[in-house]
Formats: structure tokens, C-alpha cells, sequence
């Protein structure tokens, strides 16, 4: 099962449950996959032990945490992405908006 997949299982079981992703993937299309799936945060694998430690914090308290590189090409390329659109319930919480 790849992460993605994962992601969506876990949130089938259990919705409320917070899910950071942390990979070696900056891929556009991995990353909007596991927002839609319903990641909450999304982090590479370079990430230190401290900016992990502040990712969970900030999820806890509903951020939603993304390596900053990853963030600054997500948030330029999002207006030409359409992943989730007529899709609404696979973008969970306040990710919603974006797509809708």
C-alpha cells in the first residue's frame, strides 16, 4: 500500500485522526493526492527532528504544515490544478475551499 492509499484508509477508519505525511516525494501530483486524501501536512524526509516536533504541534492546534519548498510551488501552481473539484468530501476540512 503506498502512502496515498494509506492516508485514505486511515481516514476511512478513523476521520478525525491528523496524518502528516513525511516522504521523499516534492512530486506536484503526490502532494495533491495526499492533501485530497486528507493529510493534513505534508513534509520531506530532510525535514530536522525539530521542524517534525513543530509540524505535530501546529496540526494539533489546525495547521496544516508543508515544507516550505513544496509550499511555495503548491501555492503557485495551484489555480491550474483542479484534483479534487466535484470532489469535495476527498478534501477534508478547511483543504476544501480551495477546490470548491
Amino acid at each position: 500500500m503506498d502512502g496515498i492509499t494509506g492516508i485514505s484508509a486511515i481516514k476511512a477508519l478513523s476521520p478525525a485522526t491528523h496524518i502528516v505525511m513525511l516522504t521523499v516525494h516534492d512530486d506536484p501530483h503526490k502532494v495533491f493526492g495526499a492533501i485530497c486524501a486528507g493529510a493534513s501536512g505534508y513534509l520531506l524526509k530532510d525535514a530536522s527532528e525539530e521542524t517534525l516536533r513543530a509540524a505535530i504541534h501546529e496540526v494539533l492546534n489546525g495547521g496544516a504544515p508543508m515544507n516550505p519548498r513544496v509550499a511555495d510551488w503548491f501555492w503557485r501552481d495551484l489555480p491550474t490544478r483542479t484534483p479534487c473539484r466535484g470532489r469535495p468530501t476527498g478534501c477534508p476540512g478547511a483543504k476544501r475551499r480551495f477546490w470548491s
